[in-house]
């Protein structure tokens, strides 16, 4: 989900045609660690590594300035990238539910590019691996499917009812399907819910009592 509220228009954005806001779903913030970026262009059936500068603003605002600019109208034509982006701890997804995000570019002129008036949003959601503040309850589990096998990327969540306020604690699977799912608002009986694709699961647990226990959600 885009931040409105804290969205504003820098000047790395006016001067690139991909704009991308990075969001830690936790904290709701820009991530606080290190970020990755990898930027390939399509080339047939294949992705190869495009050497281009990005830049990040403070605010989580990704660009990659000047990007398709060319000196001849018409010679180059459009193509298309794929943007990777990586922060310790954390599990990127794209609006489609990709690890990466994917765009055509339009070569430009000095006229300048084509700017989106809203960014995409890469969100970063936790990972087992994830820096929680010390004292955050925590569930540790792993999602499998009805075969044994780990589910990757699998969503994990609880929702819980706050002074009529629905909040929702949401968290990813890592490759061995293993996650942390904080559970700050919730106590006692406890639904847990897991899902890839069309397949799902749930477990209900006890807060605090089940905490020291490692659960499995199994999806069918």
């Amino acid at each position: 989900m885009i931040d409105r509220a804290a969205l504003r228009v820098e000047p790395i954005v006016a001067a690139s045609p991909i704009w991308i806001q990075l969001r830690d779903t936790f904290s709701g913030r820009p991530p606080a660690g290190p970020v990755s970026v990898t930027l390939e262009r399509r080339a047939g059936s294949t992705w190869v590594a495009l050497a281009h500068p990005h830049q990040l603003s403070p605010t989580g605002n990704l660009a990659f300035v000047d990007l398709g600019r060319t000196r001849v109208p018409g010679a180059v034509a459009p193509f298309d990238v794929r943007v990777t982006v990586a922060s310790p701890g954390t599990i990127a997804e794209a609006w489609n539910g990709d690890a990466a995000l994917t765009t055509t570019i339009t070569p430009w002129t000095s006229d300048g590019p084509s700017v989106p008036s809203l960014p995409d949003s890469l969100r970063l959601f936790p990972g087992p691996a994830y820096a929680f503040p010390t004292g955050t309850p925590l569930l540790a589990g792993r999602v499998l499917d009805a075969g044994g096998d780990p589910v990757a990327r699998a969503r994990v969540w609880a929702t819980e009812t706050v002074q009529a306020q629905q909040l929702t604690e949401e968290v990813r699977s890592d490759p061995d399907g293993r996650f942390r799912l904080p559970l700050r608002w919730s106590a006692g009986a406890t639904d847990v819910r897991a899902a890839r694709g069309a397949i799902s699961g749930a477990v209900t647990i006890t807060v605090p009592a089940d905490l020291s226990t490692t659960q499995q959600i199994v999806l069918t």
